[in-house]
């Protein structure tokens, strides 16, 4: 990214959305019955955002993330926050429906660091041709910097 926060690899044939600024990566591939124009129903979106905790616990950061995400009621918490462990980061995991189903992963390098990222999944995989596996090996590349 950007600002130094972290670094990934992913296949040749996700195509990188920079569209985002500084704070966001986006890479996505499209299966072949997805069309323009319409929310992903067969593919991948893969975002990652770096986020300045600016003093705040990675907890309460993700709690205030859930909370803004639902308040309207067009969004609704399918699996709560529970505590993960990725690639040796600490974090939290909870997965959110609204336009689509979308699975996040909000980690941080240690419990000193300023920093965090936030992962957020769409895979829809209609025709079973293994997107979930190429977002699991993406995610096994992910290093935090900072």
């Amino acid at each position: 990214d950007n600002k130094g926060i972290y670094v990934f690899l992913y296949p040749n044939d996700y195509k990188l959305d920079t569209m985002g600024g500084e704070d966001f990566t986006r890479v996505y591939k499209q299966g072949a019955t997805q069309t323009g124009q319409t929310e992903m129903y067969d593919g991948v979106i893969v975002s990652l955002q770096t986020i300045d905790l600016k003093g705040k616990t990675l907890e309460n950061w993700v709690d205030d993330q859930i909370t803004q995400s639902t308040v309207d009621g067009t969004t609704e918490v399918i699996t709560p926050r529970t505590n993960v462990v990725l690639n040796n980061y600490p974090g939290f995991s909870y997965t959110l429906r609204g336009l689509g189903e979308s699975k996040y992963f909000v980690i941080q390098k240690d419990s000193k660091s300023n920093f965090a990222v936030s992962i957020t999944m769409l895979v829809a995989d209609p025709a079973n041709v293994g997107f979930q596996k190429e977002v699991d090996d993406m995610l096994t590349t992910l290093q935090l910097l900072k």
